[in-house]
């Protein structure tokens, strides 16, 4: 028996966004309606559902955030060989974590920003919540997890992950995308939306989110004033800030017109003033394969 036939009455949605994007805030809103059952209190970090089963690879194998989706292999679409073993297994690892009495079931993980093909061939009645957030918030809130990563090398992981992600639009059926940055400015009409997408009354809860952390490191990037040296070496910190602000100078050089495309400016923190607009999700279609994993190459 599939895990899907195990759960046709159910409707499934997976959550996506790299680590610190606002992935978590928005699961909790989500399962807040009485429709819906995701995961809490599991003893796992963010009760993401990566780490409740033990068929695919989770992120941290493929490095963690802000790294995992420079390797091709974290690419995830229904070519995938652990497939099989997918549809046999991954709703029985999960389900006891659900409350299966309620018909709309909820999971989120980072990952399935590039996992989307792979999750809807396990679970056709399937649909997909993506949250996108400023690359340069995303990254400097995810530098405390990755101290030996360049900022350089994560600004190009968010670019190469968005990619790949949006070339992956053209195979989903049922899919919404936000910004974190619309959540912190718009949380109602936000998630109206999302309710209705998924196919639900608008109960949802709807949680402040600090739209306050963004323009703090905005303002790091800006001054330089991150990754600094303390303590007994606090001496060293000018001599790192003028590195931070070359490093970030080459940075809006080399990515400015890859992260407008996602509506994001490396001179502008909000995208509200920037004047560029998100992406357009595509229609699902049988499009041509792109082999979109040669845009992942690891730094």
């Amino acid at each position: 028996m599939s895990a899907y036939s195990a759960g046709t009455e159910h409707h499934f949605t997976f959550i996506g966004g790299l680590h610190r994007s606002g992935t978590t805030a928005l699961r909790r809103m989500v399962q807040s309606h009485p429709l819906v059952s995701g995961f809490s209190n599991t003893g796992v970090d963010e009760d993401e559902g990566q780490f409740l089963q033990d068929i695919y690879p989770t992120d941290k194998y493929f490095g963690g955030p802000g790294i995992f989706g420079l390797h091709s292999e974290a690419h995830m679409t229904e070519d995938s060989a652990l497939l099989p073993a997918a549809k046999e297994r991954l709703f029985y690892k999960w389900a006891p974590h659900w409350d299966l009495s309620k018909p709309f079931l909820v999971e989120k993980t980072p990952g399935n920003l590039i996992r989307s093909r792979f999750l809807q061939e396990i679970f056709p009645n399937s649909s997909f919540i993506f949250i996108t957030r400023h690359p340069v918030a995303c990254t400097l809130a995810t530098l405390k997890w990755q101290n030996r990563v360049s900022v350089s090398s994560m600004i190009k992981h968010w670019v190469n992950c968005h990619n790949v992600f949006l070339q992956d639009q053209f195979y989903l059926r049922r899919k919404i995308l936000i910004s974190y940055e619309e959540l912190c400015s718009c949380p109602i009409e936000t998630m109206v939306r999302i309710s209705r997408h998924i196919g639900v009354r608008a109960d949802m809860v709807t949680d402040f989110v600090d739209n306050s952390l963004n323009k703090r490191y905005f303002m790091e990037w800006k001054t330089g004033d991150y990754r600094l040296w303390g303590g007994n070496d606090h001496w060293k910190a000018p001599l790192q800030r003028w590195r931070n602000l070359a490093e970030s100078a080459y940075i809006s050089r080399r990515y400015e017109r890859d992260i407008n495309r996602f509506g994001y400016s490396f001179d502008i923190i909000s995208p509200a003033e920037s004047g560029l607009r998100p992406p357009q999700l595509p229609s699902a279609v049988a499009a041509p394969q792109v082999r979109v994993e040669e845009a992942i190459r690891p730094q």
